[in-house]
C-alpha cells in the first residue's frame, strides 16, 4: 500500500511539473498581449504617436509582470519611419529596439521596391526593422493571430 501511494505522488507531481513547464512555455511562447501598430504617413508626429504607443503599451504590461508583443508595421510613405536615410525617428528606434526585445518593427517590400524605382537608387532599411513581402498582408496576418489593431 504505501509503495502505491508513493507511485501515485511521484506520478501527480511529475504531471503537476509538466504542466508548469507547458504553461510557462506557452507564456514565453505566444505573449497574451499583442498589439499591432500601423504607420503609413510621412508624418513626424504620426511616427512619435506609434513609438509612444508602443512605449506605453510595453511599459503597462511589464508593471502588471505580463508578456506582451508589439509589431509596429510601415507602408507606403510611412515606410519613411524605418528608411535609413529620412527617418526622424531612427535614433529612438535604435534605443527602444535595445531596450525592448518584444517590440518589432515591419517594413513593407512593396512601398521599398516602389520607393527605389520612383527615386532611381537603393532604399535601405534600418536594421532594427525587417522586411516584409507586404505591410498591409503582415497587418491582416496578426490580425488573424489576435493583435489588436491600433493606428496613431
Amino acid at each position: 500500500m504505501r509503495k502505491s501511494a508513493r507511485s501515485l505522488l511521484s506520478f501527480v507531481a511529475a504531471g503537476l511539473l509538466v504542466a508548469e513547464a507547458t504553461t510557462a512555455n506557452a507564456q514565453t511562447a505566444a505573449p497574451a498581449h499583442k498589439v499591432a501598430i500601423q504607420v503609413n504617413t510621412n508624418d513626424p508626429a504620426t511616427m512619435t504617436l506609434a513609438l509612444n504607443n508602443a512605449q506605453n503599451v510595453i511599459s503597462y504590461y511589464k508593471q502588471k509582470n505580463e508578456p506582451v508583443d508589439v509589431q509596429v508595421v510601415t507602408y507606403g510613405p510611412g515606410l519613411h519611419m524605418l528608411r535609413d536615410d529620412t527617418s526622424p525617428v531612427k535614433a529612438r528606434i535604435a534605443t527602444m529596439s535595445l531596450e525592448n526585445q518584444n517590440l518589432k518593427f515591419a517594413a513593407c517590400a512593396n512601398t521599398q521596391t516602389s520607393m527605389a524605382k520612383a527615386e532611381s537608387k537603393n532604399v535601405k532599411i534600418v536594421s532594427e526593422a525587417k522586411i516584409v513581402p507586404s505591410g498591409v498582408i503582415t497587418l491582416m496576418e496578426l490580425q488573424k493571430q489576435g493583435y489588436a489593431y491600433i493606428r496613431p
